[in-house]
């Protein structure tokens, strides 16, 4: 009796487990009809890589990898690249040589590498080389970047750092900045065009003729040294004034007025 007892309980066992495994199937399968919907709007609505991405993570790149090397030819080579390809995995790691790099030329070369990526993401470590960073080299890098990305956070960065002591920075700076049309600097751009500096005052001019600003133009005609002159005239030019440009009566300003007189008749 006992061992017919036995035999009908393993077969329960048996039973039992088999129930079990029933069971986890059944909850197995509910739990991927549940996630079907899901699965089916990521495989059609994100790309085939990106989903890959999100399922399995992402492999690290020759590029990545490389801006990391301890050999500075096969880094810069890398910082070069990243930028030229738009590498936007990149940018991490860019911005990290922006900031601990001990190489000027690498550091120069992943401000302008962040700069043809675009990444906004960028633009509070490029405005702190502006402010921090004591080689100018990396300081026109970063302005490049700066003009490159675009934004108004980008726009500002350069905005605010106008009253750098070095001549060549603050050059760029205006210049980049008139290219952008930023009207906000104008102020800056009228104050710069009675700087001590004969070069500073007639690249504030030139910025002054691209945002149109006629009136701070004309007071430059007046100006005590020739260059700044002939940038004023150049301006009043770009900007169609013609009678202006008419009203001329210095002779070599005239000369130069009528190069674009001529354009117009």
């Amino acid at each position: 009796m006992r061992g017919i007892q036995a035999v009908f309980g393993i077969c329960e066992r048996k039973d039992w487990r088999k129930i079990k495994m029933k069971v986890k199937w059944r909850k197995l399968i509910r739990a991927i009809k549940g996630t079907a919907p899901i699965i089916f709007i990521l495989i059609t609505s994100v790309p085939f890589a990106e989903a890959r991405i999100l399922f399995f993570g992402r492999k690290e790149t020759q590029v990545e990898k490389d801006l990391r090397s301890k050999k500075p030819d096969i880094k810069i080579k890398a910082i070069k690249k990243a930028g030229e390809i738009k590498a936007k995995e990149a940018v991490d790691e860019l911005i990290d040589i922006v900031k601990k790099d001990s190489s000027i030329p690498a550091r120069q070369d992943a401000c302008e590498a962040l700069g043809k990526l675009g990444d906004n993401s960028a633009v509070s470590v490029l405005v702190s080389v502006l402010t921090s960073d004591e080689r100018n080299e990396v300081k026109i890098g970063a302005i490049s970047a700066l003009y490159e990305i675009g934004s108004e956070e980008a726009i500002a960065g350069l905005r605010s750092t106008l009253n750098d002591n070095n001549k060549d920075v603050k050059i760029t700076i205006i210049k980049f900045l008139a290219e952008l049309k930023d009207k906000e600097s104008l102020d800056n751009f009228r104050k710069l065009a009675e700087d001590n500096d004969t070069d500073i005052r007639a690249t504030a001019v030139y910025a002054l003729g691209k945002l149109g600003d006629k009136k701070s133009v004309i007071k430059a005609l007046e100006d005590k040294d020739e260059k700044v002159k002939e940038k004023a005239v150049d301006a009043l030019g770009r900007m169609g004034e013609t009678e202006e440009l008419e009203k001329i009566k210095d002779k070599n300003l005239k000369k130069r007025a009528e190069i674009f007189l001529e354009r117009k008749r």
